[in-house]
């Protein structure tokens, strides 16, 4: 397979991880620090084989409706799932612009589909849902669905979600982490040739080693930019990464506290994160007009050879570039090739721990409809367990076994044809989109020739640092996560206004302590009736 096969490839499978990403986004929950002692790691062994199915003479249909886009016509589908398990899927489409009421005409109707995708997963109309018996019990996984155990058993949501023992929805996992409590793709990129030649490689830095990093790069200019160098940049959420974020991972959000929430800005160590971003701005390490920026202003600053560190989504599919085997474009702005370049860091919080916010665990949830009887129901779980079995990632990964790709030995062989430049076209089938019925995706990347063995490495690396370094780690709240009122629903935690803030004060303001205690003043009769809300349920 030529370099050229495999940028093509890469640029193709990352467009559809983009575009999965995009599908994809929701609002995170709020955090709450965990406690002291480092959570137990999430083994991270991968896809077991399923065992021995019964027998799947009686064929079976059932109606399966999505947001994703899936043709019954492919051979991949009446290969791997039709002939496979035996079964006819009518497919129904949910539309992006109609989605909510369709969902809400099928439960209140009792005609939803036998599978459907409910998107906005809010957890009192769950519970409505389950204690109307609108939705079927989704049956135990163990043994007899040992993929679907193996993710479960990552998936702490579910202890939120059984309701008296009982769970009647699938939350589609996100699985681009080893463990997301203790790993995120969330990293600084780093000029590696730059740090060597400044003599500060390193994969963790302390908030004054990295200081120092920044200002040995400014200085010395190893990458001869000039006045365009930029030490240090982020994209348009400055605070969160370096400033208050880094003291407080909650300073614009609701947090508990002794039994009861509070607003983070009001937390004492908010303003020390704010006092920090301001001596980082006044002392030039902060890019002077990072607050007018776009949102792809650092990209292109790093990309161009400007920037010494960028903080981004370092998954394999972001990253995958710099790996390529054709790196003529890079060389050019850089000077070198990417693995010669480029290099994934982490920088510490003041306490000298690296902090880590769980990692968003799904995006929208599968759920069933009570008419399903045991068979139907032990039917679809087979063919959701093999979907994220390892020859079920594969063959949605690579097409048909035998058709689109073989085993020679323990490799894969590619068996997809060639386009008149002599590149591989992968198979059109909609394949990801069925396994999207149980997961978002991340693990497949290990299996997409697109991806290369470099960036997977570089990934790997970048979790085995994170595991071997001491964390400060902030589990999601689903308590607050799930919860609804009125004024908390309309308003939210201010957030956006929190961020405003921060950045017209570190810009300008020549009295710290006293601006943001009259802001705090200001925002009191919005936030305390919101806060007043939450504890009222959730206190204690």
């Amino acid at each position: 397979m030529t370099g050229k096969t495999l940028t093509t490839l890469a640029t193709f499978l990352c467009l559809v991880l983009v575009l999965l990403s995009a599908a994809g986004c929701a609002p995170q929950a709020t955090p709450t620090t965990a406690p002291t002692a480092a959570p137990t790691a999430v083994p991270t062994e991968g896809p077991t084989p399923t065992p021995e199915a019964p027998d799947f003479s009686a064929p079976i249909k059932f109606s399966y409706a999505t947001l994703y886009p899936f043709d019954t016509a492919d051979d991949w589908y009446k290969t791997e799932i039709a002939a496979r398990f035996n079964v006819e899927v009518e497919f129904l489409q949910m539309g992006w612009d109609n989605y909510q009421e369709k969902e809400s005409a099928w439960f209140a109707s009792g005609d939803m589909p036998d599978t459907m995708m409910k998107t906005s997963f809010k957890y009192a109309e769950y519970v409505k849902l389950a204690d109307q018996g609108v939705l079927r019990e989704i049956p135990a996984f163990g043994e007899k669905y040992p993929n679907l155990q193996r993710i479960a058993d990552r998936l702490t949501v579910l202890d939120k979600i059984t309701l008296d023992g009982k769970l009647y929805a699938w939350p589609r996992s996100k699985m681009f982490v080893d463990d997301p409590v203790q790993n995120t793709t969330m990293a600084f990129w780093a000029r590696k040739d730059w740090l060597e030649a400044v003599g500060h490689d390193k994969d963790v830095y302390t908030l004054e080693e990295f200081i120092a990093a920044c200002k040995a790069i400014v200085a010395q200019d190893p990458g001869q930019a000039g006045t365009s160098l930029v030490p240090f940049n982020t994209g348009l959420y400055m605070p969160a990464i370096f400033g208050p974020g880094l003291y407080n991972p909650n300073y614009n959000a609701y947090v508990k506290v002794d039994g009861q929430y509070e607003w983070g800005a009001r937390l004492p160590e908010t303003l020390e994160g704010i006092r920090f971003m301001k001596r980082l701005y006044d002392e030039g390490v902060l890019s002077r007009d990072f607050y007018t920026q776009k949102s792809d202003t650092a990209t292109g600053q790093f990309m161009s050879g400007q920037c010494a560190f960028y903080y981004e989504n370092s998954t394999p599919a972001h990253i995958n570039g710099f790996f390529a085997p054709d790196q003529s474009g890079l060389v050019e702005k850089w000077g070198v090739g990417g693995p010669e370049g480029f290099t994934l860091v982490q920088v510490l919080n003041p306490e000298g721990k690296l902090n880590l916010t769980q990692e968003s665990e799904y995006w929208a949830a599968f759920v069933f409809s009570p008419r399903v009887d045991d068979a139907k129901m032990e039917r679809m779980m087979y063919i959701m367990d093999w979907l994220v079995s390892e020859e079920g990632t594969r063959t949605a990964t690579l097409g048909i076994q035998g058709v689109d790709w073989k085993m020679n030995g323990d490799e894969v062989e590619l068996l997809w044809k060639k386009d008149e430049n002599d590149n591989l076209v992968a198979p059109a089938y909609n394949a990801s989109w069925m396994r999207m019925w149980v997961t978002n995706g991340g693990d497949e990347l290990k299996f997409n020739p697109g991806i290369f063995e470099d960036t997977l490495a570089e990934v790997q690396h970048l979790f085995d640092v994170q595991m071997a370094t001491p964390q400060e780690n902030f589990l999601i709240d689903y308590d607050l996560a799930f919860f609804s009122a009125p004024t908390y629903d309309k308003f939210g935690s201010y957030s956006k206004e929190v961020d405003d803030q921060i950045i017209k004060m570190v810009i300008s303001s020549t009295d710290l302590d006293k601006d943001w205690a009259d802001w705090l003043d200001s925002m009191k009769d919005k936030v305390d009736p919101i806060l007043a809300e939450i504890n009222a349920e959730l206190a204690g």
